[in-house]
């Protein structure tokens, strides 16, 4: 199964983990799960990428950092609209003493090509500072 806490998708390099009871997990290759967990070395196997991508969606976090400006979200959405993106989820936090925006967004992929246009038309919105991928240390 593809790990939660990074969300491997095709194009990233993995290595898979076998678990105790779930089988194997796959995870991409710099995921803070396996380069912490070197004690258990032994229980990496190597994995390769063996579907169509085209024909699957991943499920992917990315986190955008923005200035805390008017309408900079709608100008984050349009994008997502124009790229024809399922979002399944968004969240925001402001920083108030740097002016910020902390927004991150549960998206639908084909694979990392696919991610990486659609984080590079939100890198061009005005007023966003970063686009990339949101991983979770947890497992």
């Amino acid at each position: 199964h593809l790990a939660k806490c990074c969300n491997p998708v095709p194009g990233d390099q993995i290595v898979g983990y076998i678990t105790r009871g779930r089988g194997v997990s796959v995870h991409m290759i710099d995921c803070k799960n396996i380069t912490n967990n070197k004690e258990e070395f032994e229980r990496m196997i190597d994995v390769t990428w063996a579907i169509d991508s085209s024909a699957s969606k991943y499920k992917v976090t990315i986190q955008i950092v923005s200035n805390n400006n008017p309408g900079v979200l709608a100008n984050i959405m349009m994008v997502a609209s124009e790229t024809k993106v399922n979002i399944g989820s968004v969240s925001a936090r402001i920083d108030e003493k740097n002016s910020t925006a902390q927004i991150t967004m549960g998206i639908d992929v084909n694979n990392n090509d696919h991610l990486e246009y659609i984080m590079g038309k939100m890198r061009r919105v005005k007023d966003v500072h970063s686009v990339g991928r949101y991983l979770s240390s947890n497992r």
